[in-house]
């Protein structure tokens, strides 16, 4: 499931020093993270989408919506996010074993939507003028958290710096003012992780152009 760079020693180890030189805000950032041969089949299934809108998010502080993702390789993804394999890799780079919480309950979606027998995974979509502004998550009293996100895309969509959807990561506290702060530019198949702190604050910049974008997202604990 993971492509095969990212299960390197060598290679895990170098992320590990990275992050830890980003002391403001610890951050890893995985790019081409799911196997291409599966994600060639996720971009084929996500240009077919309808993106019904399940839920949506409007207020002075995030306009996004939750959205249903149908198919077996979008499936497949999101099980594996849910699975034990992929907690105990982010607990090499976490240093403990961790658990999750899915910020969307699936199983209420399920009930929703009639579709028991059918495959298919959660995201939050962003169109044109969508955003999620400035915040910060947790921490949770004995509990660390991280938090991820997940790029969704295919080929057809070229992104650029410019007209947002980026997620940007500011350390109020250290670099003071709210202009010093650091962009990971969206790109599909990307993994980012952030470990969540009253300090870390983090954003989704506000999307001005007509593409859509896909995320799935996932809090990720660990006992302190």
């Amino acid at each position: 499931m993971i492509s095969k760079s990212h299960l390197d020693s060598s290679h895990i180890l170098k992320k590990i020093q990275d992050s830890n030189n980003n002391n403001w805000i610890q951050y890893f950032i995985w790019e081409n993270f799911i196997d291409s041969d599966l994600y060639l089949q996720v971009e084929k299934e996500i240009q077919n989408q309808n993106y019904t809108k399940v839920d949506i998010h409007s207020s002075h502080h995030r306009n996004n919506k939750t959205v249903v993702l149908e198919w077996k390789a979008l499936g497949k993804i999101f099980n594996f996010f849910e699975s034990p394999v992929f907690e105990k890799y982010l607990s090499i780079f976490t240093w403990k074993s961790v658990r999750q919480e899915f910020y969307v309950d699936r199983w209420e979606i399920n009930s929703i939507l009639w579709k028991d027998d059918f495959c298919w995974a959660i995201a939050q979509i962003y169109e044109k003028w969508d955003f999620f502004d400035w915040h910060v998550d947790g921490p949770i009293s004995e509990w660390s958290l991280w938090a991820f996100t997940y790029y969704l895309g295919w080929y057809s969509w070229d992104w650029d710096e410019t007209q947002g959807w980026n997620l940007d990561l500011w350390n109020k506290w250290q670099t003071g003012h709210i202009s010093s702060y650091k962009t990971i530019p969206y790109k599909k198949n990307t993994l980012v992780l952030i470990l969540a702190s009253p300090d870390a604050y983090h954003r989704v910049s506000k999307l001005t152009t007509n593409a859509l974008r896909l995320s799935i997202q996932s809090t990720i604990m660990k006992k302190n």
